[in-house]
């Protein structure tokens, strides 16, 4: 199988499998520029957003993180706090 090549395509990849899910609507990947921490955003259609902190994730990492919400619980990089929620999605949005 093709390697593939930027983290960013890993993510679309992701983004097309979930979009076999009636209640998904996007999945995002974000970079910080100046710390290089990164994050991923997973929409639901009624706009429900959980946010994961990806940094140092590898991408075989990523993928049961992803699984872990699709089967209703919150992995370990799963952002709670609500003023580090609403500090990301102002930044990134």
């Amino acid at each position: 199988m093709k390697k593939l090549a930027t983290r960013k395509q890993y993510i679309e990849a992701l983004n097309f499998v979930l979009s076999a899910r009636s209640d998904f609507k996007k999945l995002e990947y974000h970079k910080h520029n100046a710390s290089g921490e990164e994050y991923i955003f997973l929409t639901d259609v009624i706009g429900q957003v959980a946010i994961l902190d990806v940094t140092g994730y590898s991408d075989a990492s990523i993928y049961p993180a992803l699984a872990i919400i699709e089967c209703g619980g919150k992995p370990r990089c799963y952002i709670t706090d609500q003023k580090k929620r609403l500090e990301l999605g102002k930044m990134f949005a």
